[in-house]
């Protein structure tokens, strides 16, 4: 197809949580003076059942993004006797979104396909999240040279995550794109397949953990890796 907008997700897309996140947060831990005498290791144990006892919560909009986020700390801490309140909170994410940023690092493969298709192609991003950090990782990964910030649709900007529709509507609007000439991309099969797909457009789930397909036929591609998506590009 002739796609004329490409659009895509940024977490476990562009930029794979794995590669920084653990590093990251358990360098804080470190460095942090609440933590820093507590083994890092069991910090970061405790962080991860947190977060799989919220994230469903999370994404049964049960609670919001930042409630999540703001829950994965003060319950971890609790765990050690250490009571935060919010201003607490916000002093330790801040630290550790600096902490976390020195560990962002581009991948090659994945630059050299925006090189590729940001010649061809509108591109932009469409992402659940706080946008001053989303904007941060985008500017860790030296992204901003391909999207401006009238090109990144971040959800505390629109007031609305994805799935819901408003979100890949105000991408389609400030594009000034059918959603028929538009490609999604990202690993969400729930926000990146089923959302976009649902308004017109067609998507490509990027799989790169091999879960099991649904039976559905929605997606105009499957693939493994982010740069197999110029597979299916003209």
């Amino acid at each position: 197809m002739n796609f004329k907008l490409i659009l895509f997700d940024l977490d476990d897309t562009l930029l794979y949580f794995d590669d920084y996140w653990e590093q990251g947060t358990k360098e804080t831990y470190r460095k942090y003076p609440l933590t820093s005498n507590l083994n890092s290791d069991d910090l970061f144990n405790i962080l991860k059942v947190k977060e799989e006892n919220l994230v469903q919560k999370y994404h049964n909009q049960e609670i919001t993004f930042e409630e999540y986020r703001n829950l994965q700390v003060s319950e971890t801490f609790s765990e050690f006797n250490l009571q935060l309140d919010d201003s607490e909170i916000d002093l330790f994410h801040n630290q550790h979104k600096q902490m976390i940023k020195s560990f962002i690092k581009p991948d090659i493969q994945i630059t050299n396909m925006l090189e590729e298709v940001s010649t061809k192609y509108l591109i932009g991003i469409v992402s659940n999240g706080i946008a001053s950090w989303q904007y941060d990782k985008i500017g860790a990964l030296g992204y901003d040279r391909f999207f401006s910030r009238e090109s990144l649709i971040i959800s505390e900007l629109i007031g609305v995550e994805k799935p819901h529709p408003i979100i890949y509507q105000k991408a389609l609007e400030q594009f000034n794109i059918r959603p028929q000439d538009t490609l999604f991309v990202g690993d969400s099969w729930k926000n990146d397949v089923i959302g976009p797909t649902e308004l017109g457009m067609k998507a490509i789930w990027v799989n790169f953990r091999n879960k099991p397909i649904p039976d559905n036929n929605i997606p105009y591609g499957v693939v493994n890796r982010l740069i197999d998506i110029k597979e299916f590009l003209s």
